[in-house]
């Protein structure tokens, strides 16, 4: 009975404790501010999503102060149980400030941030991983499994070996630590240029030979272009809208439309500055066509003409070039330029049917012939990086604004004044892949 009461009396002092006493750690944090503070906090799970920090002067502090990705910059602390420093800092991604966990500190920082999304309906930890040159304080890059050569090697060219490691998928992404570490290895050790040998394929690290007097010509590294140049080729299915003047040519009766998608086919070559901007140009094979349909008479002889409902379609098969410009940022991408086709290649075909009269036949009774184009088009979408960087896949969707005249009419619709002047035009929207190769 007495040792049953005694524990009822531990339990209850244990419930009365502060609860945070027990799952407080030491800590140090710098605010935005620059302010240093010493004291301690409720140890952080990697399990969760990180959204505050709460701080306690002293173990007993009843009122924690409450630290955000916006007032705190970094935080240092040990887990309990464990001798190693775990490092917090916040990141700013888009305008939004979150807490990242340092996987790997130096003058190159892995960085990895949970954070809890809709996944099939249930709420999920997601991870995402970002580098971020702490020195320069830059705008943290993501890194993927299709970005990860591309991403990182921008940030360790200066170091060769690595970089030809990397490129020749020594490293992965799921080596993605050991390569910052061995890079901030090397910033620290004052960025030797000659410090690694090549034995059997593989790079170790030489003995210092000790201090020498001999005077050696400095060593230059090689220098990467900023500009890469690249081949491409794409492919397109497209859905086109006819514009035209809908007072004039209901006046005459006449219906516009498109007998069906479109396509264009290109091959060209780009030039890529900083894996920002592209300047692309080319030549290209492209489709547009146009119905019409419209009421006539079919003279049967001197007195008796029939009505006839006829329909006209133009197929236009054109080659021409363009010239377009993109912005990357990260994997996507927004663009413009312009689409030039000349020379058509054409077929237009006249049918209709009224009781017994059938007709079939190629030619044309509204117009003349088909115009050469130039049309101003707008893109946008995503690329798709080859893990080995030696293509890249860009799905995107592109809008195409004419500025010429699909066709010249005839002049026996000269009852119209002026009638070449009014709109006919082939806007279209255009599906399509792009796949750039990159040079040796």
């Amino acid at each position: 009975m007495f040792r049953g009461i005694q524990f009822l009396i531990i339990l209850f002092c244990l419930q009365v404790l502060p609860t945070g006493l027990w799952g407080q750690v030491p800590a140090t944090l710098i605010t935005t501010k620059g302010d240093t503070m010493v004291g301690f906090i409720e140890e952080p799970l990697t399990t969760q999503a990180l959204k505050q920090i709460l701080f306690y002067s002293t173990p007993t502090t009843e009122n924690p102060q409450k630290f955000y990705p916006r007032t705190l910059q970094t935080l240092y602390f040990q887990p309990k149980g464990s001798s190693d420093t775990h490092i917090i800092r916040s990141l700013r991604l888009n305008d939004s400030y979150l807490f990242g966990w340092v996987a790997e500190n130096g003058p190159l920082q892995l960085i990895e941030l949970a954070q809890k999304e809709k996944v099939n309906g249930k709420s999920t930890l997601i991870w995402r991983f970002y580098l971020l040159d702490s020195a320069a304080n830059a705008i943290p890059d993501e890194i993927q499994s299709s970005n990860f050569r591309r991403v990182a090697g921008r940030h360790i060219k200066d170091h060769v070996r690595l970089y030809k490691d990397l490129n020749d998928r020594v490293y992965g992404f799921e080596q993605r630590q050991e390569l910052v570490a061995e890079y901030n290895r090397w910033i620290k050790a004052g960025k030797p240029a000659n410090s690694w040998a090549e034995e059997n394929g593989n790079y170790t690290l030489k003995e210092d030979p000790g201090p020498t007097i001999q005077v050696k010509k400095p060593q230059t590294e090689p220098t990467y272009s900023p500009i890469e140049l690249n081949l491409e080729t794409g492919a397109y299915l497209g859905l086109g809208i006819i514009q035209y003047d809908e007072f004039t040519f209901n006046t005459l009766g006449l219906r516009f439309s498109t007998p069906g998608p479109g396509y264009q086919i290109q091959i060209g070559g780009n030039l890529e500055w900083r894996k920002r901007l592209l300047i692309r140009a080319g030549l290209n094979l492209s489709a547009k066509g146009l119905r019409v349909t419209y009421s006539a008479n079919v003279q049967m002889d001197s007195v008796t003409q029939i009505p006839i409902q006829l329909t006209e379609t133009w197929n236009m098969t054109y080659l021409g070039g363009y010239t377009m410009f993109e912005y990357h940022q990260n994997d996507f991408f927004i663009g413009g330029g312009f689409d030039f086709t000349f020379h058509p290649f054409l077929n237009q075909r006249i049918n209709g049917s009224s009781g017994s009269i059938e007709i079939d036949k190629e030619g044309t009774l509204l117009f003349n012939k088909a115009l050469n184009q130039f049309d101003l088009v707008l893109s946008t979408g995503f690329s798709l990086a080859d893990p080995q960087g030696k293509f890249r896949i860009k799905p995107l969707l592109t809008y195409h604004l004419p500025v010429q005249n699909l066709l010249e009419f005839l002049d026996p619709l000269e009852t119209i004044t002026g009638l070449n002047q009014y709109p006919l035009a082939g806007i279209s929207f255009r599906l399509g892949v792009v796949v750039d190769f990159k040079l040796p």
